[in-house]
């Protein structure tokens, strides 16, 4: 990675191997032990929820790590990897059905605009609540 740009990468699957790699160096050094579990699938949605709701500079980066021109085809993305395992269940009965739990945690600090908590809610199925976590209040969006 040259001058500190980021290395475009189009598969979740090595965004995630990137990032799990990362975490166990990381925290090998500090425990016997660790387990971690890190879906693709999950991580791609909350890339994908994040990256919805960014503008200027921090969607623009997104998008490009991502390898996607725009949030359109970031969400068109999403609905083709959804329709693949709707259809399968579809198809074949004794296909299990696949799901995966997803959220996101933001700051009530942070104003949420009402077409991101529809796009949320309608392409990802999360919807949103609030919860007070260590005296502080904090949006929690949930499947």
């Amino acid at each position: 990675m040259a001058e500190g740009k980021e290395e475009k990468i189009d598969s979740c699957a090595q965004v995630a191997g990137r990032i799990l790699l990362k975490e166990v160096i990381k925290k090998s050094d500090k425990y016997e032990y660790i387990n971690i579990l890190l879906s693709p699938l999950s991580f791609h949605a909350v890339l994908s929820m994040t990256a919805a709701g960014a503008t200027g500079d921090t969607l623009t980066q997104m998008l490009q790590f991502l390898g996607v021109r725009n949030i359109d085809d970031l969400n068109s993305n999403f609905l083709k990897m959804a329709a693949v395992f709707e259809s399968n269940s579809e198809r074949d009965s004794n296909c299990p059905d696949l799901s995966f739990v997803s959220g996101m945690w933001v700051s009530c600090t942070h104003e949420l605009k009402d077409s991101f908590k529809e796009l949320v809610n309608t392409l990802y199925k999360l919807r949103l609540n609030l919860l007070i976590f260590n005296e502080r209040c904090v949006a929690i969006f949930f499947c």
